[in-house]
């Protein structure tokens, strides 16, 4: 297969998208997988995940705490929601900047 290079990118074209779905598919049925990686952090890699997967031309701009806690299962509900925002903004906004932000109270 290798003399043939429009095969051999088709077979990479494929490749990078079942990895792309096996990503997304862990990210749904375990969203967070439990470290001491702050909350901050792991709702960025997040953002970036969903920008990168609909090639976005959008920028999103995140105001999170520095290093904020949620218990569980708030953390999850809280990364399921910026999930859902962030996928439908990214999806349906006709451009320009797109901002998120969390404020945490006691």
């Amino acid at each position: 297969y290798s003399s043939n290079q429009a095969f051999g990118e088709q077979i990479n074209l494929v490749t990078e998208e079942l990895v792309q779905r096996i990503r997304e598919r862990m990210d749904y049925y375990q969203p967070m997988i439990e470290t001491d990686e702050q909350l901050d952090i792991q709702y960025q890699g997040l953002i970036n995940r969903i920008v990168k997967r609909y090639h976005a031309e959008n920028e999103v701009v995140t105001q999170f705490p520095v290093h904020f806690r949620l218990l569980s299962p708030y953390d999850k509900i809280a990364y399921r929601l910026v999930e859902e925002l962030t996928t439908n903004a990214v999806k349906y906004a006709s451009g320009g900047t797109i901002s998120l932000k969390i404020d945490v109270h006691d």
